[in-house]
């Protein structure tokens, strides 16, 4: 089976260098899979790699559009 360990967005942004703003929105537009528990979303820990990934591949279409 995969890995179901969840992090909070804080620890996803820093794990992608980026802001926890950036992760929210994401989670909030679809690009990022998580569930609510009360008031914080939490991350399947899986997902940081995901997310990497489809960042990458639309890079190198916007590079080679």
């Amino acid at each position: 089976m995969g890995n179901l360990d969840y992090i909070t967005t804080s620890e996803f942004a820093r794990r992608i260098s980026s802001s926890e703003k950036y992760v929210t929105n994401n989670i909030k537009a679809g690009r990022i899979a998580a569930v609510k528990l009360g008031r914080a979303w939490r991350i399947r820990e899986d997902q940081v790699d995901a997310f990497m990934e489809t960042i990458a591949l639309e890079n190198e279409l916007q590079a080679t559009a």
